[in-house]
C-alpha cells in the first residue's frame, strides 16, 4: 500500500453506502467468501476501507469485460 493512502474503518451503514449490498447481502457475500471479511474491535465489526473499495473496483472491472 502507497505511503499517501489511509486506511479507514467503515461499519455496516458505510459499506452499506459504497456498495449497494443490504446488509443481509454483505453478511450471506462475506459467508460465502465473495466479500471481504470485517474485522472485530472489541464487540463492534468493521471492515478495512482499502478492502471494500478494491472489491468494489473489482465489480466494475468484471461488468466492463476486463477480467
Amino acid at each position: 500500500m502507497a505511503e499517501n493512502q489511509q486506511t479507514e474503518l467503515w461499519r455496516l451503514r458505510r459499506v452499506m453506502a459504497v456498495t449497494g449490498l443490504s446488509r443481509a447481502s454483505v453478511y450471506a457475500k462475506e459467508q460465502r467468501g465473495e466479500f471481504v471479511k470485517r474485522i472485530k474491535i472489541g464487540r463492534s465489526s468493521c471492515w478495512i476501507s482499502n478492502e471494500v473499495l478494491a472489491w468494489v473496483q473489482d465489480r466494475i472491472a468484471e461488468s466492463r469485460g476486463a477480467r
